[in-house]
């Protein structure tokens, strides 16, 4: 959507819709543009060019190089320095100077990427950052607040679609906002509700239990030893990257515990994200012992982790494991 140093490619756009709009004759007053992320830049910056039209965007990228994750790559792949004076790289002054387009705003407030984004906007209209609804004339701005692996990935689903809709034509009929707060504020929270509890959902199914045979080596770890730490948590975390749709077998051979009091130790399959063990089980010293899980989803969420003792009991506790097999089959 951005062309090059010579071609906009917005440009370009904003005049095939015009063309189409023309040939059906339809008024621009019928004409959204609805995207997220970087499409949300292209969507503002469309609308803008075609007065009376309305962008709807969820989590756009106002300025693209304060988008710092994704402006470095930009210039190693296109060789276009986005600091440079070109409309494209900041269209807030377009948004605020043509009044006759309406911008409808989504943007979760959790994701640091997008907070930056916003920030700008409210302090242009010389407004605080406010979670629900906001309306300045022919902008309208929702602020929701949901945390997540990507906070910025975290959008609109089916059902919430209509309540954006509903908000992108209460712009057009110059609505007053303000008895639609409350309102907004409940949905707001039953949106995060919901994705929390789609996420519970989505995190139980990451590790089951499995029996199978036809195992390939993954790796070996030989003589790894757990020293006495004050940490409760004390543990050693496997270097090792689970992917998902794998199923896994660890074989322990010779553990032996150093110090301390223990009944037995632990192996964990641990969501680095909820901070809290998917799936665990116990095995006694010196005995040969196997644990089988299979990994479904999310993969990059987990780890590894083995505890000389029961979990959040394994302070000042010491062992030695002399090998430790890893196996998969997908």
């Amino acid at each position: 959507y951005y062309g090059d140093k010579e071609h906009n490619y917005r440009q370009y756009l904003v005049e095939i819709i015009k063309k189409i709009s023309k040939f059906y004759n339809i008024s621009n007053n019928n004409i959204i543009m609805y995207a997220s992320s970087g499409g949300g830049s292209v969507a503002l910056d469309c609308a803008a060019e075609i007065k009376g039209s309305t962008a709807i965007v969820i989590n756009p990228q106002i300025n693209l190089y304060n988008y710092k994750r994704q402006s470095i790559n930009f210039q190693k792949i296109t060789g276009i320095d986005l600091q440079q004076n070109d409309e494209r790289n900041d269209i807030l002054y377009k948004i605020l100077e043509n009044k006759q387009s309406y911008y409808l705003f989504v943007e979760n407030i959790s994701s640091k990427d997008d907070f930056i984004q916003i920030e700008p906007l409210f302090k242009k209209l010389n407004m605080p950052i406010k979670y629900g609804i906001t309306r300045h004339e022919n902008i309208g701005i929702w602020c929701y607040d949901i945390m997540g692996a990507n906070p910025h990935n975290i959008q609109e689903n089916r059902i919430l679609y209509e309540f954006i809709d509903f908000l992108a034509n209460s712009l057009q009929d110059q609505e007053n906002w303000a008895c639609y707060e409350k309102q907004f504020l409940w949905l707001s929270e039953l949106w995060r509700d919901s994705y929390l509890r789609q996420e519970d959902i989505s995190r139980a199914e990451q590790v089951l239990d499995i029996t199978e045979n036809h195992f390939m080596f993954e790796k070996s770890f030989n003589e790894i030893e757990i020293l006495p730490k004050s940490d409760k948590f004390n543990a050693y975390l496997f270097d090792l990257k689970l992917r998902k749709l794998t199923k896994y077998k660890i074989i322990i051979a010779n553990s032996k515990l150093l110090q301390g009091s223990s009944s037995g130790f632990c192996l964990s399959v641990k969501n680095k994200i909820l901070n809290k063990p998917l799936i665990f089980r116990k095995f006694k010293y010196g005995e040969l012992c196997e644990f089988n899980f299979l990994v479904r989803s999310r993969a990059d969420e987990l780890e590894l982790k083995l505890y000389p003792s029961d979990i959040g009991k394994s302070e000042e506790v010491s062992a030695i494991f002399e090998n430790i097999t890893i196996y998969y089959s997908c």
